[in-house]
């Protein structure tokens, strides 16, 4: 008798032994567990799993983000995290004259230069600013959440 066959039989105690439970599941047939908390299908399980670690993914990206993001705006001395590096934690500063190294920083460097001289000839450069905070931090988080979720795993 199968697993799920006795269970069934065990749940229901008004159904005969082997005769009419053996008729109310046939090979192949979905079963209706009694126990679902505790039986769960194999790939349901996996599938489950993936989900929360694609939340925790998200969230740690979101973390990264919004720590960098925070700290560029408040106090740029402030220490931020960089799982990928070998410090973990670098200032906000030091991440964001890292990022010029990376592909593209000669369009970033212009664009900071656009800005910088935009501002000083009294234009209201606010939101691309912001923009340009976002944009960094985005690609920090990017960069750094694929080590955060590594360390977290020891």
């Amino acid at each position: 008798m199968s697993l799920d066959l006795m269970l069934h039989v065990a749940h229901d105690s008004s159904i005969a032994p082997p005769q009419r439970a053996e008729g109310l599941r046939r090979r192949g047939e979905n079963a209706v567990y009694p126990l679902t908390s505790i039986l769960i299908a194999p790939t349901r399980r996996a599938e489950l799993r993936a989900e929360r670690e694609s939340q925790r993914a998200n969230d740690l990206y979101t973390q990264l983000r919004n720590e960098l993001q925070t700290a560029l705006l408040n106090d740029p001395q402030s220490m931020v995290s960089t799982p990928g590096f070998k410090p973990v934690q670098m200032t906000a500063v030091d991440v964001f004259f890292d990022d010029f190294a990376g592909t593209g920083s000669d369009e970033r460097q212009h664009a900071l230069v656009r800005l910088l001289a935009d501002a000083a000839k009294g234009e209201d450069v606010q939101l691309r600013a912001a923009a340009f905070i976002a944009d960094i931090a985005q690609r920090h988080a990017e960069f750094h959440y694929g080590d955060a979720l590594l360390l977290e795993e020891f």
